[in-house]
């Protein structure tokens, strides 16, 4: 064979480990594997692609970074992103990169990326669990999470000459490229016939400025009907699109949206043609409205109304804030807060880092010349504090001109003069919190008291829609409760009224709806964001019939600058929209708690069918616990009922083989169902009682207990069954029993019909009598 002229050479394709990844916790998922990747590539000033395989269990094999790029992008391509997957016998994989700029959302090439990577994973038999994107913090991407993998499949040519070689390349330069995208305008045309006969306007961005437009067509020179037509536009080929005229005239046209699937299917197009009928409700309707419209125009109508009403509990917010600055509480709470600084955004936010549940902050000098003392231990809250020094510098002496003055031999003449530089230096105050003392004057009351309707079911939807967590603590310094912008959460204090948790809970979720620092706000003083929180806590709360008018106003009013209320009138509106937000949240949220609710929720009235089968008592823990047979909503099951004889009365459990329907029951209905259990218990009671009755007396003595026991402990129709149960039983008692009265006759016939027993009785009689008589004489003897 080796004297053969020709060869191909044998290789072997191997794996090389290269120095691991450490990690201080197992790794036995893929959560663990990103947590671990996304710590890695934090430090990376270079995008980095890495795919992670995965054992058919998800534990990972291992992770093969296959491509470094440069800032911006890095090139990816299938040879080499295969490899690690076939030679690691890999079940599943993940793709993983970074972004060094920190905007996690996907490029076009990113889609591309994962788009043909799923397509390789499928051809590979490989499954492709997800394409995260990380970020230099704790932010990701994740294409799974967003429910968009896979990507939809592209296109494979089968014209050779139509392909396209544009390489392989994630990147974040560029955006997400949306596809079929359907863009909607407006034409607003003099004449509904021939659009070009008159005053035309086309690519009218709203419906609100093509009203405007229509409505300003003079009707003394109208060639025809006016028309308000409706277009949407493919944006990837203008050229195309599809137009139909909704408004003619007087009427608004919508027989004719079955014909163009193009406009009724477009969801812009459907809340658009809704704007439309709810700004015209006088226009006639000619054809029936979709449901789907029709949907949004009570939307529509809804939200228009509850701009309304916002509007009314503003403007009640603001009249009683007015009130508190007319009281006789006001002065002197004037006098008091003119004794505090007043601090920069910077240093409010600088506060707000270090203690999020701040209220009011002071000197140590400051706070004691109130008569107030900072308590042992406290630290104090770092801020910046002006302290400007000055400087002699020579410069060019000015005249009046501002031109510089000259000497006799021409040069300039110089003077000596003061100049401030301002500088900052570090000094510490205390929150109000951290110090003990004389009481300070208040507006109001200083918590709220009282019960809010389904307060569980309100909290619940509350943690549910609020973006961060929100938990219950006890917070030191009398705050009631503060949202952290470091730690991405809210802290309510725990044991306060529900009408004061959910007050609060509402309030520190405005602050981190409007005030969070991600949120690349205007920059606000603290005043401004407290009389925002608070408006909008007091809006919400009184939409959902929580009165908070004793706090809230006296909160607002000792947050603004005067009685004119600065803060308030220049946030009105973002308190409204913020308020709705929340409200509209809120709603959704609880009508799908209460409804996943009503699905369990029982009644009294459901457990049917109640028979006793057994009773057990027990001397030392004094309960007796009765099992009975019922039904539950039709459904066979066994009830146990477990009653507490001790000397209070109180105490009763039940519980059922299947569940425990009370945990959904209401408490009305509970103590229902506790009374017809416990009549069943009773009447079995009873029932036991006349099953035992042996004898007449016994009767008596049972019948006597039961009048005695009346119907409050039984019912009526119990009672009436045991009275049936107990007469049956007397009869059974008291009736002759007639088979043995039958037996009887027959014994003496045959004693009467037996001459052999008649003649063996006489002898018997007549032996036996003669030795009674000799005993006797001899006892005489």
């Amino acid at each position: 064979m080796q004297n053969k002229p020709f060869h191909l050479d044998k290789v072997a394709i191997r794996m090389v480990k290269e120095p691991p990844l450490y990690s201080e916790v197992p790794i036995n998922n893929p959560q663990d594997a990103i947590k671990l990747m996304a710590d890695t590539l934090s430090d990376y000033d270079r995008e980095v692609f890495a795919i992670i395989n995965f054992r058919p269990d998800l534990k990972p094999i291992n992770v093969n970074f296959v491509s470094m790029g440069a800032l911006d992008q890095s090139l990816v391509h299938p040879r080499e992103a295969i490899k690690s997957m076939v030679l690691s016998n890999a079940a599943s994989v993940m793709l993983v990169h970074n972004h060094t700029t920190g905007a996690v959302h996907p490029s076009r090439e990113d889609v591309a990326v994962t788009d043909r990577m799923s397509q390789l994973c499928n051809m590979l038999g490989i499954k492709l669990l997800d394409h995260v994107i990380v970020g230099p913090g704790n932010d990701y991407y994740s294409f799974n999470e967003r429910g968009v993998l896979p990507v939809p499949s592209l296109k494979l040519e089968t014209n050779i000459d139509q392909l396209e070689f544009g390489g392989m390349k994630v990147a974040e330069t560029a955006t997400m490229e949306k596809q079929n995208v359907r863009e909607v305008s407006f034409v607003v045309a003099e004449c509904s016939e021939f659009h070009n006969l008159g005053e035309l306007h086309k690519n009218v961005g709203s419906v609100k400025e093509a009203l405007v437009l229509f409505e300003q067509i003079p009707p003394e020179r109208m060639h025809a009907i006016p028309t308000i037509g409706i277009r949407v536009t493919d944006t990837n080929h203008p050229e195309i699109f599809t137009e139909i005229d909704i408004i003619r005239g007087n009427t608004i046209d919508v027989d004719m949206l079955s014909c163009v699937p193009e406009i009724t299917s477009n969801k812009t197009a459907q809340f658009a043609i809704a704007e439309m009928i709810h700004a015209m409700p006088k226009a006639e309707i000619i054809g029936t409205v979709p449901e789907e419209i029709q949907k949004k125009v009570s939307v529509i109508e809804a939200k228009e109304k509850q701009a309304e009403q916002m509007k009314a509990i503003t403007d009640k917010l603001e009249q009683g804030v007015a009130e508190v600055f007319s009281s006789d509480k006001y002065k002197q709470f004037l006098d008091t807060m003119a004794k505090f600084p007043r601090y920069s955004v910077n240093n409010n936010i600088l506060i707000m880092m270090q203690k999020p549940d701040a209220q009011m902050c002071q000197s140590f000098t400051g706070w004691k010349e109130m008569g107030r003392f900072v308590k042992k231990g406290e630290k104090g809250i770092k801020i910046l504090a002006p302290a400007p020094y000055t400087i002699q510098r020579e410069q060019n002496k000015l005249d009046d001109r501002g031109n510089p003055m000259m000497d006799k031999d021409g040069e300039p003449i110089m003077e000596s003069v003061e100049i401030k530089v301002n500088a900052f230096k570090v000094v510490s105050t205390f929150d109000v919190s951290q110090t003990d003392g004389k009481e300070l004057p208040s507006l109001g009351v200083d918590e709220l008291t009282g019960g809010v309707d389904g307060y569980g079911t309100f909290l619940e939807a509350l943690k549910e829609v609020c973006p961060v967590p929100i938990t219950f603590e006890n917070i030191e310094g009398g705050a009631k409760g503060f949202y952290s912008q470091t730690e991405k959460r809210i802290a309510i204090q725990e044991g306060m009224s529900e009408a004061q948790t959910v007050k609060t809970a509402i309030h520190e979720m405005a602050h981190q709806k409007l005030h969070a620092i991600e949120n690349n706000g205007p920059k606000q003083s603290r005043n401004s964001k407290e009389v925002e929180a608070e408006s909008v806590a007091y809006t919400v709360c009184h939409h959902y019939g929580i009165d908070t008018s004793d706090y809230s106003f006296s909160y607002v009013a000792g947050w603004s600058e005067g009685k004119e209320t600065p803060e308030l009138k220049a946030s009105l509106d973002t308190i409204r929209k913020a308020a709705s937000e929340m409200i509209t949240a809120i709603d959704e949220k609880m009508e799908v708690l209460i409804q996943e609710k009503q699905k369990d929720v029982f009644l009294a009235s459901d457990v049917t069918n109640l028979k006793g089968m057994d009773y057990q008592y027990s001397e030392g823990s004094r309960e007796a616990e009765y099992r009975f047979s019922c039904e539950v909503k039709g459904e066979p099951t066994v009830l146990t009922y477990t009653l507490s004889h001790h000397d209070d009365g109180q105490g009763f459990v039940m519980h059922t083989d299947k569940n425990d329907i009370w945990e959904n029951m209401s408490e009305p209905e509970l103590r229902k169902l506790e009374e017809k259990v416990s009549q069943a218990a009773e009447s079995y009671h009873w029932e036991r009682r006349i099953d035992a009755i042996k004898e007449p007396t016994e009767v008596e003595v049972v019948k006597a207990g039961l009048l005695e026991q009346g119907t409050t402990r039984i019912g009526e129709e119990n009672r009436m069954k045991l009275r049936e149960a107990l007469e049956a039983k007397e009869k059974a008692i008291l009736a002759p029993k007639p088979e043995k009265e039958k037996e009887r006759p027959k014994e003496k016939a045959t004693k009467k019909t037996s001459v052999k027993t008649k003649l063996q009785e006489g002898k018997e009689k007549v032996t036996k009598t003669p030795a009674k008589k000799t005993k006797a004489k001899e006892e005489r003897a």
